[in-house]
């Protein structure tokens, strides 16, 4: 790899790049190269710009499925990437791959594409527009000179449709170990479960709230935290309603999520589907036990009734049992969860993993 290298990441959200990436940034920084982020505005975008990355401007809808939208999108990439001229392109998430992975190869730039889940908009049968872009990724994913992969049954989805030039399963984002240290575990009488991700239905948040209410049906002494965005206002309503009820406590965005994992004795993501839950991962490598559902994604993260329990997706009565089960350990056995968890993503979920086999691949590329 020549000294000095233009390097550009393409994501459709600040936090995908600040949150799970800024170690490879820095890295790559302290190396030399110039890194330029393509994605919408973010309030973690100045901190990019003050570590030393060049940052463009390109609003992303994640969510809309508009071919005319779509193809402005391509337009954008393809304009500021003729004029950087980068050496290499990584992009993340499924709009960021197809329309930035397809400016990068129309203009012969190497790029690494990272799936970081199929969502909706692939995995899902559906209509027309659904079928096209899961023709679209699939194009765009063999045409890649590398495609990271965070969980084998996506690698599978794709592999039983294409061959890819080179392609790679990495353990999720990886979790920074440093940052996230074991978190002594709490003595606390009443036992504290919590739901941090996005407050929508695809993450499971109904089921929780049935399983909540289930628990406080039986009389458990046990509360129930939220956290995180608030995915449409369908959700806002519920969130309103279940506080004043009393049945949870909302605690908004949380900007750093290791103060919430001081007080609580579980982490509980009943998630549909996952590329690798950077939740759990967080969660694990404080010490803290954790619930999810038994899918790609999440069960990879734990050992069953040795960090934590699996339940099967969609079903908010199994989640209930397996919250009771949780509520029904020791503090000590509870505690023991916390450990086993820390321990294993100290052994399989390092960051550093998913940083060395970034770097080893650029250099094959641009040697």
């Amino acid at each position: 790899m020549k000294t000095r290298n233009k390097i550009v990441f393409i994501v459709n959200h600040d936090v995908v790049i600040y949150n799970f990436r800024k170690e490879l940034v820095a890295q790559l920084l302290s190396q030399g190269h110039d890194v330029f982020i393509l994605s919408p505005d973010g309030e973690k975008i100045d901190r990019l710009v003050e570590m030393g990355c060049k940052h463009i401007k390109i609003a992303v809808n994640r969510h809309g499925m508009n071919p005319v939208e779509d193809i402005k999108l391509f337009n954008r990439y393809s304009k500021a990437l003729k004029k950087i001229s980068p050496d290499i392109v990584f992009t993340y998430t499924i709009k960021p791959n197809i329309y930035g992975g397809a400016a990068a190869y129309f203009l012969r730039i190497p790029f690494f594409v990272n799936v970081t889940g199929l969502g909706n908009a692939i995995k899902n049968d559906g209509g027309f527009l659904k079928k096209i872009s899961s023709y679209m990724y699939s194009q765009i994913l063999k045409r890649a000179d590398a495609v990271f992969f965070q969980n084998m049954s996506n690698m599978s989805f794709f592999s039983q449709k294409i061959s890819f030039k080179s392609v790679h399963l990495l353990p999720g984002s990886g979790v920074n170990l440093s940052s996230f240290k074991p978190i002594d575990y709490p003595s606390n009488k009443q036992t504290s479960f919590l739901f941090l991700s996005r407050i929508m239905k695809e993450k499971g948040f109904d089921e929780f709230l049935a399983a909540a209410q289930q628990m406080k049906a039986l009389g458990c002494d046990a509360s129930f935290e939220v956290a995180g965005f608030i995915d449409g206002i369908d959700y806002e309503e519920k969130i309103n309603k279940s506080v004043e009820e009393g049945l949870i406590r909302y605690h908004g965005q949380v900007e750093d999520v290791r103060q919430l994992f001081e007080g609580v004795n579980c982490i509980v993501l009943p998630s549909y589907h996952e590329g690798m839950s950077n939740v759990l991962l967080e969660a694990a490598a404080s010490g803290r036990p954790l619930i999810a559902s038994k899918i790609p994604g999440c069960q990879e993260i734990i050992d069953e009734q040795k960090n934590g329990f699996l339940c099967e997706p969609k079903s908010s009565g199994d989640l209930f049992r397996k919250m009771k089960s949780f509520y029904e350990l020791s503090r000590e056995e509870q505690a023991f969860m916390g450990i086993k968890s820390r321990d294993k993503v100290e052994i399989e979920f390092d960051r550093k993993i998913v940083i060395d086999k970034y770097i080893h691949m650029m250099e094959e590329i641009l040697e």
